[in-house]
């Protein structure tokens, strides 16, 4: 927690100029309620490093951002597969990312995948409809070290 909210207190919000987050909301079960709520608390961690810059922070479903690029889950029931599917269609995406935490190369999460299709999504909910996803960049920076 301490390492996302440093990152976003040093890098994001001074380098970046980050100047809106948004997150994708996560809903807990009340029947389900057992072991460590890790996304919840992590979004805190977001939230407080982002507010304490004046950085907006807003949240958005996953059926949201799914309806909206208009990804439906596969015959297992899965949204990882055409999500992927859908974002290597706007961005180049590699298959190999390098780890924030051990520097090394990794598969490339499918959070990565996820983020990006919400980011589309969210512009394309204020009309922001034509965006050039081919020249961005993974691994420039890791970030706060």
């Amino acid at each position: 927690y301490l390492y996302m909210f440093e990152a976003l207190q040093n890098y994001f919000w001074v380098i970046e100029g980050v100047d809106h987050i948004v997150v994708e909301q996560y809903s807990v079960n009340p029947k389900k309620l057992m072991g460590v709520n890790v996304v919840s608390e992590m979004q805190g961690a977001i939230k407080a490093g982002a507010w304490s810059n004046g950085v907006k922070v807003t949240s958005m479903l996953p059926q949201t951002w799914r309806s909206i690029m208009k990804i439906k889950r596969n015959e297992d029931k899965d949204f990882k597969a055409p999500t992927k599917t859908k974002v290597l269609s706007l961005v180049d995406v590699p298959e190999e990312v390098i780890s924030n935490v051990t520097k090394k190369p990794r598969r490339t999460p499918s959070d990565v995948y996820d983020s990006i299709a919400m980011s589309y999504a969210w512009l394309t909910k204020f009309g922001i409809l034509k965006v050039n996803g081919k020249d961005v960049k993974f691994d420039s920076h890791i970030g706060v070290t």
